[in-house]
């Protein structure tokens, strides 16, 4: 008797399931780590049963989409051949050095530390160490086990995950396996994604539980309201506002486009409610260890966020800030027209590392996520998209910086709406013509993606490292070198200077992960935390003495920035004692490739003949009342 098969449409439910498991079985690493500790067996079991439940999740996704391919045409089952292409490259990067700067300031460098003290412990100098982290939660496991390498593949499988997410929920809702796989294929090859999923970092995390919530919602509003759906939401909600604070408005948003989903879809009122309820309850309860412990450690359960209203401390030196849309009009010289089609320029001209090109580059096949908002008029999910997708980025852009990671949330959306307008714009043409305009959309797809990740390579030298015979300290040292500017200097400090050395880094960039010595700076904006020390202090003597204090002993700085940045921010007066203080108490140790060491002395130096020093500050002495002259 042959044996039955699993209904295509099952494997997403079991997938959700899975991912909802493993996702609160990592959060257990929270209270474990910071009560019992990480070097607790417990600790391990569960970082270990998080590691099977996922992989569990990947084998459902990898088991659906190859049946999926069994279905569809020839020039289907090329894009999951391509497909495959692009997460060989992604995977390849990931064994790489990590370079990717948030994963260096706290991916990777907060579990380090953790690690190091063997607990999850308070780092009450850095902002970042606040964040809610769920997944820096399995890097602290792999961190603690050596291993680093595979901290980028973890990254990597929620992309994988995210493309079987949209390409299950296309399956169900259009059943056209091209469109299904299509949507794996336009996931998995973004160059925004395969940027993400080649460094241990959050956002994929974030992008896929997001997505998860939504799918929850429309299942939930068109398919009789069952309460599992909406319960099913509350937790991917609960572990996206774990993964990263922009859930927090994504949740916002949701509330009320999903109000309007359901009104739209003849809710009665006690079904919102008991909706409203049964999303909220599990969304709050999982995102409320990170709220209690940063209420324990700094008073403040969403710090460093509203810390005006919640309290907390505060690292402001009084440094002017431009607000987002301000960045835009001052910085970069825009107008109400380029903010407006902002969405087709982050499309068209998306760069990586520049914030006037949003950070991030994208692909002309998203298009075609306007065609659905003029077709598919069977598909009552795709207005409910469309709203949640523009409520948030409009507010995102408001709120931050306009980086196209910042969208995580809506990626899932996006990508689902850009591989439905690939139905809607075949659906124009006679099926003779449907294979040609198939092949067409992945060859300009494809060739796009491929160009992105040939600059990639070229800037980042990663499979030329990866395939080279020599993987010997000294290699990984140079390739270091050469993506990061300030490793010369991170090595120098790691091989001279004692190990009981705090060196404060200003205008560095803070790549902790690096440094084997202790090293602090004053949040996102570096230098504040030492220019409340400047303003504070009477004379040179005073601020040496209160670094020396606050355990301070040497001072790391990028000579350039430095300079300008005090330039713009310090009075004249200040300026005179921090030239009094470089001249005095900083004795100069080593410099390289634009960046200085300086050992913060005990007594004065005696170098009042050195005026000049990389970091004096042109300054104007105050004039002299002559009534206030003794002599």
């Amino acid at each position: 008797m042959k044996k039955k098969e699993l209904p295509l449409q099952k494997f997403e439910s079991i997938t959700v399931t899975l991912l909802i498991l493993s996702g609160i079985t990592l959060l257990s690493l929270l209270p474990l780590g910071a009560i019992i500790g990480i070097t607790s067996p417990y600790f391990d079991y569960a970082g270990v049963l998080h590691i099977i439940l996922l992989s569990l999740a990947l084998l459902t996704t990898a088991i659906f989409v190859l049946r999926l391919a069994l279905l569809s045409t020839t020039t289907a089952k090329v894009s999951l051949f391509i497909s495959a292409l692009f997460i060989l490259f992604a995977a390849l990067n990931s064994f790489a050095p990590v370079t990717a700067r948030d994963a260096l300031i706290h991916h990777l460098a907060v579990p380090k530390w953790w690690v190091e003290a063997g607990r999850i412990i308070d780092i009450n100098w850095h902002e970042w160490s606040y964040y809610p982290m769920l997944l820096n939660l399995a890097y602290t496991f792999l961190l603690k086990h050596d291993l680093e390498h595979l901290c980028g593949i973890y990254h990597l499988s929620y992309l994988l995950l995210l493309a079987g997410v949209v390409s299950m929920f296309l399956w169900r809702k259009l059943r056209d396996a091209e469109t299904a796989l299509l949507g794996f294929l336009i996931t998995v090859s973004l160059p925004i994604n395969i940027r993400l999923a080649a460094g241990p970092l959050v956002d994929l995390g974030l992008a896929l539980y997001a997505t998860v919530t939504v799918i929850a919602l429309v299942r939930w509003g068109t398919e009789g309201f069952f309460k599992r759906y909406a319960f099913t939401a509350g937790l991917a909600l609960g572990l996206a506002l774990g993964c990263k604070y922009n859930a927090l408005l994504f949740a916002v948003v949701l509330f009320f486009t999903t109000l309007i989903f359901a009104s739209r879809r003849n809710a009665k009122p006690a079904q919102i409610i008991t909706a409203v309820f049964l999303v909220a309850f599990p969304a709050i309860l999982l995102f409320s260890p990170w709220l209690f412990k940063n209420i324990l450690w700094a008073g403040n359960p969403l710090y460093p966020l509203y810390k005006g209203i919640l309290g907390g401390a505060t690292t402001s030196a009084g440094v002017p800030t431009l607000k987002p849309l301000e960045q835009r009009f001052l910085l970069y010289g825009e107008s109400w027209f380029d903010i407006v089609t902002m969405p087709l320029r982050m499309i068209i001209l998306g760069a990586d590392g520049s914030g006037r090109t949003y950070d991030g580059v994208l692909s002309p096949v998203l298009f075609l996520a306007i065609f659905p908002l003029f077709a598919l008029k069977n598909q009552n999910w795709k207005g409910y998209f469309y709203l949640t997708a523009l409520i948030y980025f409009v507010f995102a852009i408001f709120m931050a910086a306009a980086r196209v990671r910042y969208n995580a949330p809506i990626f899932g959306i996006i990508l689902v709406l850009s591989a439905a307008g690939f139905k809607v714009v075949s659906g124009f043409f006679e099926s003779r013509y449907k294979k040609l305009i198939t092949a067409i959309i992945i060859t300009i797809h494809t060739m796009f993606a491929a160009g992105y990740c040939y600059t990639f390579e070229k800037r980042k030298a990663a499979l030329a490292y990866i395939f080279q015979n020599d993987h010997s300290s000294k290699a990984k040292s140079e390739y270091l070198k050469r993506t990061i500017p300030e490793y010369g200097m991170i090595e120098y400090i790691n091989n001279n200077l004692p190990e009981d050395s705090v060196v404060y880094l200003l205008y560095t960039g803070n790549k902790f992960y690096y440094y084997h010595r202790n090293v602090i700076s004053g949040g996102h904006f570096s230098a504040n935390w030492l220019l409340r020390r400047i303003k504070h202090a009477r004379s040179a003597d005073d601020l040496a003495r209160d670094l020396r204090r606050r355990g301070v002993t040497h001072l790391m700085a990028h000579l350039e920035r430095t300079r300008r940045g005090f330039e713009e921010i310090l009075s004249d007066e200040d300026k005179l004692i921090w030239n009094e203080f470089i001249r005095d108490y900083a004795r100069p140790i080593y410099a390289d490739n634009g960046f200085g060491l300086w050992e913060i002395a005990i007594e004065p130096l005696n170098n009042a003949e050195a005026n000049d020093t990389p970091l004096s500050l042109p300054a104007t002495p105050p004039e002299e009342d002559e009534n206030k002259r003794l002599y």
